[in-house]
């Protein structure tokens, strides 16, 4: 098992591959890394990678059914 990494780092790992993911993919895709996040946990960290002090980066949305789903744009 890989070593465990920040769940910020985590799930900005997992957005980078430029990939739509929705809240419970990216919570799957944690787990792969060993860190522990919950879809409220991991809908913070997504906000937190939108401001200045995490690096701004835009992340898009979109509604995929009944879901939302999230990518990092490059």
């Amino acid at each position: 098992m890989p070593s465990r990494i920040p769940q910020i780092a985590a799930v900005k790992k997992i957005l980078d591959t430029g990939f739509w993911y929705t809240l419970p993919g990216l919570r799957a895709g944690c787990s792969v890394y060993g860190v522990p996040a919950s879809e409220a946990g991991i809908s913070a960290r997504i906000r937190d990678l939108r401001k200045p002090k995490y690096g701004g980066h835009t992340i898009e949305r979109r509604k995929n059914g009944s879901l939302w789903e999230y990518r990092l744009v490059r």
